[in-house]
């Protein structure tokens, strides 16, 4: 099978990552790969060179697969003059970190690709949702060109342990961006409530990028002072994965308030590195995390907000402008977390010590690479 992958499998990103890793389960699967990049090409911050072989233009591929933001796969097949019934395949591969997905967003994707992929259960009700705006039998049809493609991972690669060290302290920690959807605030918030500044317990926080002045104001809006706080740390550099591994195998707890996820990646690390997880229940992650001894707290659907930021528009002009996912809104639901369940499960974990993970199932054999590719491979054949 002949495949053309637009993705940013060349970026240390979320969906950088993703299309990584489906790549080489690809390639290892025997399919005959050539990956194009989007987006920048300059990143420092890469460590993941594509091997030239996976590169290399392919005529006449039997399959185009689109791997990015939904409101921009249509746009790539526009671009390349590519259209449904003339020619490959077409997929578009894609996540929505909401309850339901807009029909301006949902629309295109059926409209120009053959099947849409996504990465979870949840997600997949979200973008058959409002299909026809209603329609019972659009939504049918959607649903049957619909498929579940997890995140995947290298089953046969070493995963190295790193010394675990006693520092006295329970462990806490969270990796993500500084936005609305992750809910940095609300953890701090979750932390200061279960913990006070003579508890044994951290929490590091890692969130490249995000200024020390922000971390400090949320930080305030607990309405505590500093040293009425648990001892909460900043690590706002880029690190190497080496390094985040290394966070998840000597830490003890991965926890996340996030008010949407279509998988929640770092999650999904701190599974394989079998660490205890706290995290929203109903949410992507659910299709890993049930059936462990994870404490999965309950939400209430609540309506989206986006992030705004203050910029410069010449001649002394401020405007704001918006920071989030395309086409979320006020009239996109998504799950406002219980932060008293979470402050609870935080506490429980650090009184019992819980930082080892029971899983009940076998983890490769439902995301390892081989396991993925197959599914694949099966799905493209319908």
């Amino acid at each position: 099978m002949k495949i053309r992958y637009y993705s940013h499998a060349h970026l240390q990103t979320g969906f950088g990552r993703a299309a990584l890793d489906m790549a080489f389960a690809l390639d290892r699967a025997g399919a005959k790969l050539e990956v194009v990049t989007m987006g920048p090409t300059n990143d420092p911050n890469s460590p993941w060179p594509l091997p030239p072989d996976m590169t290399a233009p392919i005529p006449d591929p039997d399959v185009v697969i689109v791997h990015t933001l939904p409101g921009d796969c249509h746009r790539v097949l526009e671009a390349e003059g590519l259209k449904r019934g003339a020619g490959p395949k077409l997929v578009a591969y894609t996540t929505w970190e909401a309850l339901a997905a807009p029909a301006a967003i949902v629309q295109p994707l059926y409209e120009h690709f053959d099947q849409v992929w996504v990465p979870s259960q949840p997600t997949a009700s979200a973008m058959t949702s409002l299909v026809a705006h209603g329609s019972a039998r659009n939504r049918e049809a959607a649903e049957l060109r619909t498929h579940i493609v997890p995140h995947c991972f290298d089953e046969l690669a070493p995963h190295p342990v790193s010394e675990y060290s006693d520092t006295g302290k329970f462990r806490f920690y969270w990796i993500g961006a500084w936005s609305a959807r992750k809910n940095p605030g609300g953890l701090i918030r979750a932390f200061a409530m279960a913990f006070g500044p003579k508890d044994p317990v951290q929490l590091v926080m890692h969130s490249p990028g995000v200024s020390t002045d922000t971390f400090f104001a949320t930080l305030a809006q607990t309405g505590l002072a500093q040293d009425e706080l648990p001892a909460i740390v900043l690590s706002n550099q880029h690190i190497s994965p080496s390094a985040i591994a290394a966070m998840h195998q000597q830490a003890d707890c991965f926890v996340s308030a996030t008010r949407g996820e279509a998988w929640n990646l770092p999650a999904f690390d701190a599974l394989l590195a079998g660490r205890h997880c706290v995290t929203t229940f109903g949410l992507g992650s659910d299709d890993f995390l049930l059936n462990t001894s994870a404490d999965l707290c309950d939400g209430t659907e609540s309506p989206a907000h986006v992030d705004v930021k203050m910029v410069e528009a010449g001649n002394g002009e401020l405007r704001l402008r918006t920071v989030g996912a395309q086409g979320l809104s006020a009239r996109s639901l998504w799950l406002e977390p219980n932060l008293c369940s979470i402050a609870d499960s935080m506490h429980d974990a650090a009184v019992q010590k819980r930082r080892d993970l029971k899983i009940a199932y076998d983890v490769a054999g439902r995301f390892g690479y081989a396991a993925v590719a197959n599914l694949v491979v099966n799905v493209l054949e319908k």
